[in-house]
């Protein structure tokens, strides 16, 4: 029975996922709590049906190759301690099956700065996650810069800290039709 599910953890901080990932041929998902060695993406198995990836410490890797896996819906990019890059967002919208997205920065990080021209309209749920304070003004410019990337967006979550430490949680639903 090949194996479709793994999660790999490990809690020293320099630790390395281990060897032999690209075997794993029939993988469906995968969560790696560990850092990629230097080889980044080109570790894990590229012919597999990833439909979910979980990436611990992403901040430096190429997700590019993350076009390889045209199945993924989901992809949690975990521990981030800096703003994606441009051409990592760009590596989106390579995924056409992508439909959930999570970010959960390190503290004080703001990781949704979002090239303004991107379009990831196959993207319905977004979910941000930041111990970051955050004034009213800085959210609602936030959403003003989230819709038109993200524009058929059926959940947002943006949990972090305002004022009061209560987490921000706004699920949108389409309009009506009249």
């Amino acid at each position: 029975m090949p194996l479709r599910s793994i999660s790999i953890t490990d809690w020293d901080e320099n630790a390395q996922a281990p060897h032999g990932l690209h075997h794993l041929r029939q993988l469906e998902s995968l969560q790696l709590y560990a850092l990629l060695p230097p080889e980044d993406l080109g570790t894990l198995p590229a012919d597999a049906p990833l439909h979910s990836l979980t990436l611990s410490h992403p901040d430096a890797i190429n997700l590019t190759p993350l076009a390889s896996w045209p199945l993924l819906d989901t992809l949690h990019l975990q521990c981030l301690t800096n703003a994606l890059h441009e051409d990592q967002w760009y590596a989106l919208s390579h995924l056409p099956k992508l439909t959930r997205l999570t970010l959960h920065a390190a503290e004080d990080t703001t990781t949704l700065r979002v090239p303004s021209d991107l379009r990831l309209p196959q993207v319905i749920e977004l979910w941000h996650q930041s111990s970051r304070t955050s004034t009213a003004a800085e959210i609602t410019e936030q959403l003003r810069t989230l819709f038109p990337v993200f524009p058929h967006l059926r959940a947002l979550r943006l949990y972090g800290t305002n004022g009061n430490s209560v987490p921000i949680n706004l699920t949108l639903h389409p309009r009506p039709r009249t």
